[in-house]
Order: structure tokens, then sequence, then C-alpha cells
């Protein structure tokens, strides 16, 4: 009990006072302010052109076509064998029935399966392997929009995504960035593009540049004053902050920093919430392709995202929270409905 007040006590208030003290990231991990003159910054001119059309003008041409061209379906769900892709269609299935939807996957007897369990009996399935680019083409034709969830994407994504570029969509981009910056990375040339924090982000200019730091957050433990918590970045936010950039400056919303951490307390809760679940069978720690929680599991627990955006003195908090599982549970329901 000594050694704890008159050593460890004070050690660990020293650090909080330290930590507390830290400016937050919009003022720790800035970019130089740099006037606007019209470049396009750097690397990223050459990674968020659309590579597997032949320029822009042909990736208009093709929307424009596609536009006047009916599709049987407003929705794919392709890798719909998955526990994501099986959530993903019950969810459709049932919450909006009036959908034109169709499934996809390279194993028509599982395709079936997830029709008895989790579609309804007049659901089409389309047998589609993810290498193989005819029958991509084909499915792609077909529909609106691809709900891709066959993972992991770097390995069964790219094909997808070269095809709906060619057809006039957008992912490629973005799929295109991701693989360019793995090659660069794998050449001696990792840290201008891994590191990137708008890596993602189509033509973004050195002006609009803001964070330096990919997760905006920072690397270490520290007291965040916005989120009024402690917290460290979390584990997605290495991918997530990426995309949440992209999102802005593709809607013309820059000079804006995002950070994304997770409380301590939360990871304790999750421990505590994931440890007996685990132990009794509920899910594996490292499950195989195709596995995942158990249904009891996906029902039980539950998340509490706080969103703070804060200009000057003017501070808005929003909350949201949810219950069930948020990786497999919610993650279904929330890319439903982002699909357009």
């Amino acid at each position: 009990m000594g050694f704890f007040q008159h050593v460890a006590l004070p050690i660990i208030l020293c650090i909080s006072i330290v930590l507390y003290l830290l400016p937050p990231p919009t003022t720790l991990n800035l970019a130089p302010n740099v006037p606007c003159i019209g470049s396009i910054g750097g690397a990223q001119a050459e990674l968020y052109a659309v590579k597997d059309a032949d320029d822009a003008d042909d990736a208009d041409d093709a929307d424009d076509a596609l536009s006047k061209k009916s599709k049987p379906y407003d929705i794919v769900i392709m890798g719909a064998t998955g526990v994501t892709g099986k959530q993903v269609t019950r969810y459709l299935t049932t919450s909006h029935p009036s959908l034109s939807l169709a499934i996809a996957g390279r194993n028509p007897s599982k395709l079936s399966g997830v029709v008895e369990t989790y579609g309804r009996p007049s659901l089409p399935t389309l047998t589609v392997d993810s290498f193989d680019a005819k029958a991509i083409e084909d499915m792609v034709g077909k529909t609106k929009t691809v709900i891709a969830l066959s993972g992991p994407y770097a390995k069964y994504g790219y094909t997808l995504a070269k095809e709906c570029a060619k057809q006039g969509g957008t992912l490629a981009s973005m799929i295109s960035g991701v693989k360019e910056a793995y090659h660069e990375s794998t050449s001696g040339r990792g840290p201008a593009y891994a590191n990137d924090p708008y890596i993602l982000s189509p033509q973004i200019q050195d002006c609009e540049i803001l964070d330096v730091d990919p997760t905006g957050w920072g690397n270490l433990l520290r007291y965040d004053r916005a989120a009024g918590r402690w917290g460290v970045p979390h584990f997605m936010a290495y991918v997530n902050s990426r995309v949440v950039r992209r999102s802005m400056t593709m809607l013309g919303i820059t000079r804006v920093s995002y950070s994304e951490g997770m409380g301590i307390w939360s990871i304790v809760d999750a421990w505590l919430w994931a440890v007996p679940q685990w132990w009794n069978g509920g899910f594996k720690v490292f499950p195989k392709p195709g596995e995942g929680p158990t249904e009891e599991v996906m029902k039980s627990g539950g998340f509490k995202l706080t969103t703070v955006a804060s200009r000057g003195a003017m501070v808005a908090r929003v909350e949201t929270t949810g219950r069930g599982d948020p990786g497999y549970g919610h993650t279904s329901k929330l890319s439903s409905i982002s699909s357009p």
C-alpha cells in the first residue's frame, strides 16, 4: 500500500495531467496552411483517376448509357453465403420487400441454402466466382448496385472493382488506390503512400490537406477534451478515417480534421462481454472464411458511438446507440442502408 501511495499514484497523476494538457489532434497533427493554387496534391493525382476505364470521358459515356438501360435488379449481394452476406440478405428481404434483389456467390448449393434460411422463395441466385471476369461483367450489367461482401477484399474485390469502373461505377478508384499503395509499400516507397491519410481521397489539393496522421487521433493513449474521455486510436481507424476523408472530399467538404478513438472503459466493457462469449463457444478468435458468431451472440451486446464536431466555441455532440453485435449485426444494416 505504501508503494502505491508514495510512488505509483504520483506517477499516474503526473502522467494523467500531462496527457490532459496535450492539445487535441486538430492542433497536434495539422498540416501547414498552404494556399490553394489549383494544383492537385502529389501522388494522389495519379492514384485517384479511374484507372480501369480508358479515360474519364469513357466512364461518363458508360454511365450515361447505363442510365438509359433497364436492369432487372436493384441490388445484387455478392458474397451472400458469408456471415455478413446472410445478414444483409435477411435484412433487405424482410425490411425492403419492394426491392428487386439477387444474391451471388461461387457455390450454387450454398446460395440455395441462403435463400431457404435467410431469403424469400422467389429470390434469384447468380453463380459468380470473384476471379471470373466474364461472370462478373454479366452480373454488374444486370444490377444498379452491387453490395460487395466477398472478403478479404484485397484478394476477392479487385476484379469486381475493375468491372464497376468500366461500366461507370466509382468503386474502382478506391480499390485501385489501395492496390497502388500496397505496390508502392512493397517497392520501398511505402511511407509516402501507405501512411497518407488522404490515400483514398480523389483529387485532393495540397491546400485542402489538414490531417497528417492516418487515424487523426495519434498513436498513444491520451485524454480527448472534446469527447471528454481517455482513449486510444480505434483499431479500425487506420481504414475508417480514410474512407470518411474520401467521402468528405467527394462532397466538397475540405479543411476538416477527423479523428477516431476508442475509450478505455469501452475496451474494458468489450473484454468483459467477449471473454465469456468466447469461453462458451459463441465465436472463434481466428474464424475461417464463412464462419462467424452464433445468432445468440449477434443478438447480445451493443454499442455506443459518440460523435463530436467543433468549430471554435461551437460544439455539437451526438450519441448513437444500438443493441446487438455491432460487427456483423449492425454492419449488415448500415451497408444495406448506405447502398444507393
